[in-house]
């Protein structure tokens, strides 16, 4: 590894930073995709672009890709749900 170059930044729209040693956190963002409905629309957090170029430039130098569920529950309106027949979960206790 010789540094990065990253696609923007506020000091531009390309710039690299030189380094012998990388730490990659994309956290959601890494071929990130949202699901509306039926519809996936590529796409990070609240709008912003997904990670896509560097999950294929990390793909085509050998690493392995794949997907973990994030845990964040479907929105639901709740007058379109039937609570007659479902049980309270609480959940854990705060730590």
């Amino acid at each position: 590894v010789k540094g990065v170059v990253l696609a923007s930044d506020t000091r531009g729209p390309r710039w690299r930073v030189a380094t012998d040693r990388v730490v990659v956190t994309t956290g959601t963002f890494l071929r990130g995709v949202i699901h509306v409905g039926p519809t996936q629309i590529p796409a990070g957090r609240a709008g912003d672009a997904p990670a896509s170029v560097l999950a294929d430039t990390l793909k085509r130098i050998g690493f392995e890709m794949g997907r973990l569920k994030t845990g964040t529950p479907p929105r639901l309106a709740l007058s379109s749900l039937q609570l007659d027949n479902l049980e309270i979960d609480r959940g854990d206790d705060d730590p």
